[in-house]
């Protein structure tokens, strides 16, 4: 199941698809007006089955501490967006190891690329 992302307005949820899927998985945090919206990049197949759980208070939190630490994690992202220069309203995670793996390597092989250009005799 690749993690195509999903959307929700609910802060509780938020932190609990963390809990699940680690912090790591929050990507973005909009708060224009009104409530926040959080971005987690987590399958959206399995968090639909797992809001329907939620809200039917079937959802079992075996560890409350780290739903907890999520929480208030959440609560601090929205406090700075607040606390930032107007027109402030978007929280992005930063780029993850493997993403600047990803990008150091295809800068790699775009230089070798040059490099093997570079090094053929001229015809």
């Amino acid at each position: 199941m690749s993690a195509d992302g999903f959307t929700t307005n609910d802060i509780f949820f938020a932190a609990t698809l963390m809990y699940l899927y680690g912090y790591e998985c929050l990507r973005k945090v909009e708060k224009p007006e009104g409530r926040a919206t959080f971005t987690l990049a987590v399958p959206s197949m399995g968090a639909k089955d797992l809001l329907s759980d939620y809200k039917a208070g079937q959802l079992a939190i075996s560890d409350v501490l780290s739903l907890a630490r999520n929480h208030g994690n959440i609560l601090r992202i929205l406090s700075d967006l607040k606390r930032e220069a107007e027109g402030e309203t978007t929280w992005e995670a930063p780029r993850t190891d493997e993403w600047w793996a990803n990008a150091r390597a295809a800068a790699q092989r775009r230089q070798h690329e040059r490099d093997q250009r570079e090094s053929r005799p001229a015809a």
